[in-house]
C-alpha cells in the first residue's frame, strides 16, 4: 500500500500509513478520486465501471482518516501500477485512427510490460499524438499519477494532524529541471587538457563530472585527482 508512495516522495516512513478498508472486489474497472481523476482498479465498497466515459463512482469522500492512518477503499499501489502500466488496456473503449490496426501499434502493446517507466511514458506521449490513447487520459503529458499521489499526500498530512512531512522530490528554488555536464577522459590528450577545460566550465559556472580511466590509457597521478576534486568545492 505505501511502497509507491514512499518511492515517489522519498518520505520517511513513519509518516506515512495507509491501509486499504476491507477486501477488495474481484473485478477491476474505472471509478474516480474526486471530480476530475479517473484510475481504475478494484474497490474494497463501492462499484466499478467497465466504460470509462460513463458516470463513474468517486471514492474520494470514502477515504478516511483514523488517528494516525489513512484507510482508502483501494489498493494504492495496485492503482497506481495500472495507470502506469496500462493495465487498462483492453478493458476500455479508446479512440483511435486506423494506423491502430497497424504493425507499430501491435509492436506498441507487445513492447509495453517490459518497458521501464522512462521508455514507457515516451511510448505513450507518441500514442496520444498518434490519437490511439485512452479517452480518460489528458493530452502528451498526463498527469494522472502525480495527481494522485498529491491527493494522497494531502490524506497523510491530515493523518498527521497538519504535521509537515520532509520529501525529497520537487526540484528547489523554482527550477523545473537539471543538467548535468560530464566529461569522459579518454586519453593523455584529455587528461592534460582537464585544468583548461575546468576553468572553462568554471567561466560559466559549471561544475562538471570527469569520468577517470585509470591504470589503461594512461597514468592518474594524485596530484591530477586533488586537483579534479577541488574543482568541485
Amino acid at each position: 500500500m505505501n511502497n509507491q508512495f514512499l518511492e515517489y516522495f522519498r518520505c520517511p516512513a513513519n509518516y506515512v500509513d495507509f491501509r486499504l478498508r476491507g477486501q477488495p472486489m474481484a473485478d477491476s474497472g474505472f471509478f474516480r478520486v474526486g471530480p476530475d481523476l479517473t484510475c481504475y482498479g478494484r474497490l474494497s465498497d463501492a462499484h466499478t465501471s467497465r466504460d470509462s466515459s460513463g458516470p463513474l463512482e468517486d471514492v474520494l469522500s470514502a477515504i478516511r482518516v483514523e488517528r494516525n492512518t489513512c484507510v482508502l477503499p483501494f489498493d494504492l499501489d495496485e492503482v497506481i501500477e495500472n495507470l502506469r502500466f496500462e493495465r487498462y488496456e483492453g478493458a476500455m473503449p479508446v479512440v483511435r485512427r486506423s494506423l491502430t490496426q497497424n504493425g507499430w501499434a501491435q509492436t506498441y502493446y507487445a513492447m509495453r510490460p517490459f518497458l521501464p517507466t522512462g521508455y514507457a511514458s515516451i511510448c505513450s506521449a507518441w500514442r496520444c499524438a498518434a490519437g490511439i490513447a485512452p479517452i480518460f487520459l489528458h493530452g502528451l503529458c498526463d498527469q494522472t499519477v502525480d495527481r494522485l499521489f498529491d491527493r494522497m499526500m494531502a490524506c497523510a498530512i491530515r493523518a498527521n494532524s497538519g504535521q509537515r512531512i520532509p520529501f525529497i522530490w520537487f526540484w528547489p528554488d523554482g527550477y523545473s529541471g537539471c543538467a548535468t555536464m560530464t566529461h569522459d577522459v579518454e586519453t593523455v590528450v584529455g587528461r592534460d587538457f582537464c585544468g583548461t577545460l575546468m576553468d572553462l566550465d568554471d567561466a560559466f559556472g559549471i561544475k562538471a563530472s570527469f569520468q577517470v580511466i585509470p591504470e589503461v590509457r594512461y597514468e592518474v597521478s594524485d596530484e591530477f585527482l586533488r586537483t579534479l576534486r577541488g574543482s568541485r568545492l
